[in-house]
């Protein structure tokens, strides 16, 4: 195909027969796409995802034998009002040429063309999809007939709202609802320096020259700013890329590689598709090196995941791309993730045990993402949230895996719902009813308000009980409230509390009881003597803090000067960091805190110094 410079004209393209998409192989650009310019050094050119998209492939739709799906007209109906597509016509399948100008005197430019395959689900004059920052050169829409030539309709007139990013394509004709159709579209873009949609970064090499990288980074709504595309996260497409790039650069995409093709003595074609698994690590020469520690931990974390979720990682490859200056730790495109080269690259000579831990941290947080948020997709932005919520929890359960010495915490709520449903109810999904509170009851409480509680264990030590409430924990106390107004908030809101305690009798890893706070307040009976220590929250399971009376902490701060191994390695983590903000809210006295901070010359662990990150 030729893009003409007329956009008045609408360029014919005869499409062959289509069979399982083998006619999508071929790139969408002709001999006269291709301009001869200057050689330039740029270095190592990561096309990041273009790469593409977690919610826009469906790969393992068609590659584990899933059953397709059509799109939901009413779950992704869109108005006027809220932004969203009309959904009178979804994509299944994008061919995507581009071909990238990474060179200043060109102004980081794109030139491209997109056929996109629909399918109509209502009568349709108008097709919306989404583009910005984009120059529509030509737009075109053929019938697809696999058995005859298609039928292409003619005369449309394309139509740019830039205010709500939209690209309009009237037609002279009626789509017809079941039917498949080939939207074919030619454009320029740019590569922008806004870390955002397909930018670029520079960095200055070992010979002393400027180095470009070309990347992407499209979550939530920027895959428009490089191609015009529907851009909502429910609308799942396969994908053929073809990258024009200077023979001196290296193209990366979600597939691996079928062919590379030499177009003039500085252009060449690279292809993208399947093959065979296999992880690298991608990164600018000088740091390379530094990138052996994740080649090695990423196929145990990625293989721990599948047996876990017990969901099969069939992506082709998965690269892992070291970008200078990125805007994020990391970005989870499927199977080609980028990252911020801190988050990737780790020198075991320069950086400490921090900078380890946070590297297969951030792994473990992207690896879990190519199943929470890319294998499944929310059906928009606002649900976010949850692919975050699993994607942090299942990077805990992965590194806790790779590094039991580690003692990572996995603290969220997602923790102790697995906590209390048990491990095998957690995994399996089971129908949990115990102690007559209902799953839905219990989560209500966390996930529709915000905050979390703060508990207290106020002993009599006389009759061997205690009493037990809860507050809603408010860290940052307002200037302009008063006593009453704060104790008011306070007490607002109750959750569902899942109480575990502990005394010195036994070790603390064992649960010697529980019990769920679902009220402001209640009593615990039958506890130990007055000369031994309580701990609550055991092994911190549940998501709140906790105080207690003045003589329980002396027991506790004389039982960690004593054999602080005695309590376990994760609630002497808890305990010096509830005293701090306890203090820092008023709730407790600062001397107590800071006196409990004396054990820590003993210790050893290194999640106790982590203890003081958020003071």
């Amino acid at each position: 195909m030729t893009i003409l410079e007329n956009s008045n004209i609408v360029t014919q393209v005869r499409a062959t027969e289509m069979e399982d998409l083998d006619r999508c192989d071929k790139p969408r650009l002709n001999k006269p796409f291709y301009v001869i310019l200057q050689r330039l050094q740029i270095g190592v050119l990561f096309l990041g995802a273009l790469l593409f998209l977690a919610w826009c492939c469906s790969y393992f739709a068609d590659h584990q034998g899933l059953k397709e799906e059509a799109v939901d007209k009413a779950e992704h109906r869109g108005s006027e009002g809220n932004g969203r597509l009309p959904g009178n016509v979804v994509p299944y399948h994008y061919n995507l040429t581009l071909q990238l100008f990474m060179l200043p005197k060109y102004n980081f430019t794109t030139r491209g063309n997109v056929e996109i395959f629909i399918e109509c689900i209502e009568p349709t004059e108008v097709i919306i999809l989404h583009a910005r920052d984009l120059k529509v050169e030509s737009a075109s829409v053929a019938l697809l007939n696999e058995t005859a030539e298609n039928k292409w309709l003619y005369n449309t007139t394309v139509e740019l709202d830039t205010e709500r990013q939209l690209l309009l394509i009237h037609l002279n004709d009626t789509l017809e609802p079941k039917s498949r159709y080939i939207l074919d579209i030619g454009f320029y873009g740019i590569i922008n320096n806004l870390s955002v949609g397909l930018y670029r970064s520079g960095y200055i090499a070992q010979d002393g020259n400027t180095s470009w990288i070309a990347s992407t980074q499209f979550q939530p709504t920027d895959a428009r700013r490089a191609f015009p595309c529907f851009d909502e996260p429910a609308l799942k497409a396969t994908f053929r890329l073809h990258i024009v790039c200077d023979k001196t650069a290296v193209a990366l995409s979600n597939m691996p590689q079928t062919k590379t093709e030499s177009l003039d003595d500085e252009w060449k074609l690279v292809s993208f598709s399947e093959n065979a698994p296999h992880i690298q690590i991608w990164s600018r020469h000088d740091m390379i090196q530094y990138g052996e520690f994740s080649y090695n931990v990423t196929p145990i974390i990625l293989k721990y995941l599948q047996e876990y979720i017990e969901v099969p990682f069939t992506m082709p490859k998965l690269d892992l791309a070291a970008i200078p200056n990125f805007l994020h730790a990391a970005m989870e495109n499927w199977g080609l993730i980028t990252f911020d080269e801190t988050a990737l690259l780790y020198d075991p000579s320069k950086s400490g045990m921090e900078s380890k831990v946070f590297v297969t941290l951030v792994l473990g947080h992207e690896l879990a993402h190519q199943w929470f948020g890319n294998l499944v997709t929310a059906t928009w932005w606002d649900n976010i949230w949850l692919n975050e919520g699993f994607a942090t929890y299942y990077e805990y359960i992965a590194v806790d895996h790779l590094q039991p010495e580690w003692n990572i915490v996995r603290r969220a709520i997602v923790r102790m719902l697995q906590h209390f449903i048990g491990e095998e109810g957690f995994r399996k999904g089971l129908k949990w009813n115990r102690n007559k509170l209902g799953i839905k009851q219990v989560m209500t409480s966390w996930t529709s308000q915000a905050g979390y509680p703060l508990v207290k264990i106020e002993r009599n030590y006389e009759n061997r009980t205690a009493e037990v409430t809860q507050k809603h924990f408010i860290t940052n106390l307002s200037d302009d409230e008063d006593e009453e107004e704060t104790t008011k908030r306070q007490n607002e809101k109750i959750w569902s509390v899942p109480v575990t305690y502990t005394d010195g009798s036994e070790l603390i890893g064992l649960l010697k009881t529980d019990f769920w706070l679902a009220s402001k307040s209640d009593t615990i009976k039958n506890l130990t003597d007055e000369n031994t220590w309580i701990i609550a929250n055991v092994q911190q399971v549940g998501y709140y803090r906790v105080n207690y009376d003045q003589d329980n902490w002396n027991l506790i701060l004389e039982q960690l000067i004593e054999n602080h191994t005695v309590i376990n390695v994760i609630n002497r983590a808890q305990i010096i960091n509830d005293l701090l903000n306890l203090a820092r809210s008023d709730e407790a006295e600062y001397a107590l805190a800071l006196n409990m901070t004396k054990y820590l010359f003993l210790e050893e662990e290194y999640s106790r110094g982590s203890s003081f990150h958020c003071f």
